[in-house]
């Protein structure tokens, strides 16, 4: 291992460290088991109202691979 290559190893340790350590602290959960939303149903009404004249849906799965040395790609449509 040359002497620069140690050094950019070293440089990217210490810059790794130095990000870490400004990172913030973990994310402080909420404990117990919570209430209910009481105004859940007209929320939900709300947010569905755009979603009610939706009569198809459609979905669509591109794959890619090998199998040995052939590649293999395709699409799925749902």
């Amino acid at each position: 291992m040359s002497l620069r290559s140690s050094l950019a190893r070293g440089t990217l340790a210490g810059a790794t460290l130095l990000l870490a350590a400004c990172a913030p602290g973990p994310i402080a959960l909420p404990a117990g088991p919570g209430t209910p939303f009481p105004a859940f149903d007209e929320a939900y009404r709300q947010g569905a109202a755009t979603c009610r004249g939706v009569r198809t849906w459609s979905a669509e799965l591109a794959l890619s691979g090998r199998s040995g040395r052939a590649k293999l790609r395709g699409r799925l449509l749902a």
